[in-house]
């Protein structure tokens, strides 16, 4: 999510409430990575819930802890953190850019100025783990190429070469059962099937549409339905056929509030959330969204 004017995609997933699981969002894009929460909003909010932030303030990177409920600080650890960006991503800030991951009682977090890597490392998407033909495996973008590592060793399982200018690959990948979409600045939105054959592991082109593109805004897939907010026409909203690619609708990129399984543009609530950039993803909680600008942090309450 990204840009001037504070855009807001909530996409709605209609789920039994007396059937689900407690609505919690651990790590970026919620519990599984995939931009979908595992409980309804409608769940109740647990006694002592917190939202955890890492953020700059000065010269220090800082991780706090907030009480859900009134949004008072419990407690926060501060690191002086020295980071410089350059011209072209002045802009954005001085990081962090991570988002923290809140792991069985330990949160992580990763900060601005990352960790040495190989040549040809690791670009700004996160990895997600998937099960493709029966093998659990890290899938990411790199600098360069769309891969897939073996969860259990490490092991380079597949590869294919996907590339955007300045290696600005930011997209989260989708996983949709053995396919894997990915998409990058100007590089439209790609689908590639991942088969495992006699120990060869292959990919090979499942569709594309060069009319969409996503940039610093990861889409999700619900039921047959991609959706998410591409770059162009400067920032809109799509819905796309998950199976083939095709556009199922186009409309304008505001604070929007969609159903998830809409067959044509319909909002069904519009917010204001702020005058300032955005580049955090959201976050959901029980009734409400955390909407993270530069300077704050807010809790949108959602009927």
């Amino acid at each position: 999510m990204s840009g001037r004017g504070a855009a807001l995609v909530v996409l709605v997933l209609t789920t039994a409430a007396h059937a689900a699981p407690p609505l919690d969002w651990p790590q970026w894009r919620g519990p599984a990575r995939t931009g979908i929460a595992a409980g309804p909003l409608t769940a109740r909010w647990r006694a002592g819930a917190r939202v955890y932030v890492h953020s700059r303030v000065g010269a220090d990177e800082v991780v706090s802890a907030f009480d859900l409920a009134d949004g008072h600080r419990v407690w926060r650890h501060t690191q002086a953190v020295a980071y410089t960006p350059t011209s072209a991503a002045a802009g954005h800030g001085r990081g962090p850019k991570a988002t923290p991951l809140l792991h069985q009682g330990r949160l992580y977090a990763f900060g601005v100025t990352g960790i040495p890597t190989a040549p040809g490392g690791p670009a700004y998407a996160s990895p997600v783990i998937a099960t493709l033909d029966g093998v659990r495996q890290v899938v990411t973008l790199t600098q360069t190429h769309l891969v897939g590592v073996s969860a259990a060793n490490g092991t380079l399982l597949w590869s294919a070469p996907f590339t955007t200018m300045y290696d600005q690959n930011a997209v989260t990948p989708v996983v949709s059962g053995n396919v894997v979409i990915v998409s990058g600045v100007e590089k439209g939105v790609r689908a590639l099937r991942i088969d495992h054959d006699g120990g060869r592991w292959t990919t090979r082109p499942a569709w594309e549409n060069n009319d969409v593109s996503f940039y610093m805004s990861s889409p999700v897939v619900t039921g047959a339905r991609l959706l998410g907010f591409s770059q162009r026409q400067k920032g809109q909203v799509v819905s796309l056929d998950a199976a083939t690619g095709r556009l199922r609708w186009a409309g304008p990129g505001r604070q929007l509030v969609l159903k998830a399984d809409a067959d044509r543009f319909a909002p069904v609530a519009t917010y204001a959330v702020g005058d300032g950039s955005v580049w955090a993803h959201l976050a959901v909680a029980p009734h409400a969204v955390l909407v993270k600008d530069r300077q704050t942090l807010s809790l949108w309450r959602v009927p």
